[in-house]
């Protein structure tokens, strides 16, 4: 058994998040968006083949991001868990029996512009 699929097993047997628990992860969000200063997020599960590419309209409303982002999240199933690790953001979610980690980081570099 790998670490990851170790992880699944932890996240996937942890409740939902509440709603406390949904504004701190908010405020960790704005948070990493404000250290990595990027104008171009991805989050992605290699695994499930899930990619999408966030971007600002106006980077000063990074809370208005962090809702968004959130807000994707939940579409994709029941969110166990939001946490900082090191360059990236684990976004942990349960769909039908299968929790996975989707990674949310500065895609800077992935986009360019011409």
């Amino acid at each position: 058994m790998t670490l990851y699929e170790l992880n699944q097993a932890g996240y996937a047997s942890l409740p939902k998040m509440t709603k406390a628990e949904l504004e701190k992860a908010k405020e960790n969000i704005v948070t990493f968006l404000d250290v990595h200063n990027s104008s171009y997020y991805m989050m992605l599960n290699h695994d499930n083949k899930y990619y999408t590419l966030f971007t600002y309209i106006d980077k000063k409303d990074k809370d208005r991001m962090a809702l968004e982002i959130i807000s994707v999240a939940k579409s994709l199933g029941e969110l166990k868990s939001i946490e900082v690790n090191g360059d990236i953001l684990e976004i942990w979610i349960l769909y039908n029996n299968k929790c996975d980690m989707y990674a949310l980081f500065n895609y800077e570099k992935g986009v360019i512009q011409v």
